[in-house]
């Protein structure tokens, strides 16, 4: 796996890797978020001669399922959150742009956090 956005590393993924990943940093993770660098992504495989689906495709986001956004990290952008449903389509929907894996970065930190993502992992489940 590499991760990067710029003209050369996309160049070393298309390559040399099984998997690109991308990170929102500074900006509300979303997929659209992502498609200029997927199309950079298929771009650079397509110069090599390489198809651009046998690159599996991950990103890694910060999600806040409690709600509570105001991390004081402002260069990592507003997390991913909402209701439990509203979350889950907002998850299910980077799979709607071919992206593979979800990670999420869980804020706070905290035993309460990983219990409320627990309905939106349900949620998730039953989209199918």
């Amino acid at each position: 796996m590499i991760g990067g956005e710029g003209p050369k590393m996309m160049r070393l993924v298309a390559r040399y890797a099984d998997e690109w990943n991308g990170f929102a940093l500074r900006k509300t993770p979303t997929p659209e978020l992502f498609l200029p660098l997927l199309s950079r992504l298929d771009e650079a495989c397509t110069a090599l001669d390489r198809d651009p689906s046998s690159v599996r495709r991950s990103v890694d986001i910060l999600a806040a399922p409690t709600g509570e956004i105001d991390h004081g990290l402002s260069f990592m952008g507003v997390p991913l959150h909402g209701e439990p449903e509203e979350m889950a389509h907002q998850i299910a929907a980077f799979g709607e742009v071919g992206i593979a894996e979800v990670r999420m970065y869980l804020y706070p930190q905290s035993l309460e956090t990983v219990q409320a993502m627990e309905p939106v992992l349900r949620a998730l489940d039953d989209l199918g």
